[in-house]
C-alpha cells in the first residue's frame, strides 16, 4: 500500500529500496532447500553484526549455520573460546549472500 500510495503521488523513490537481482537470488538460495531449517553457512569474508545497539562485532570466518525466515536470519558458531549466535534481517544476510561472504552451500568450499 505504501508503494501504490507513493506511485499514485507521482513519487518513485519507493523503488530505491528495491531488492537487486543477486539479492533475490541469495534470499532464494538460503530458503529453497529447506525453509526455516539450519544449513551449513561458510563465513569466507567479513561479515558483521550488531548486539544490543552495540557495536559492529565479526563472526569468525569458517563453517557455521545459518536458519532464515522471510524476515530474520540467525547464523551459529562456535570457536576455541565459545559459542556465538548473531541474528540480522533476512536483507542483510542475502547482502552478504550476494556479495559472497557468506556462501550457503551443502559442500565446503575450502580446501580439504
Amino acid at each position: 500500500m505504501h508503494s501504490a500510495q507513493s506511485l499514485a503521488l507521482g513519487r518513485f523513490d519507493v523503488f530505491q529500496a528495491a531488492a537487486s537481482c543477486k539479492q533475490l537470488e541469495a534470499f532464494f538460495s538460503i530458503l529453497r532447500e529447506k525453509p526455516l531449517a539450519g544449513q551449513a553457512a561458510y563465513i569466507v569474508g567479513k561479515v558483521e553484526y550488531c548486539r544490543d545497539e552495540g557495536p559492529l562485532r565479526e563472526i569468525p570466518q569458517g563453517i557455521e549455520e545459518v536458519r532464515a525466515t522471510s524476515v530474520d536470519a540467525v547464523i551459529n558458531w562456535s570457536d576455541s573460546i565459545a559459542h556465538g549466535l548473531a541474528a540480522m534481517p533476512v536483507a542483510n544476510c542475502c547482502q552478504y549472500v550476494a556479495d559472497g561472504a557468506i556462501i550457503v552451500a551443502n559442500k565446503s568450499p575450502m580446501p580439504t
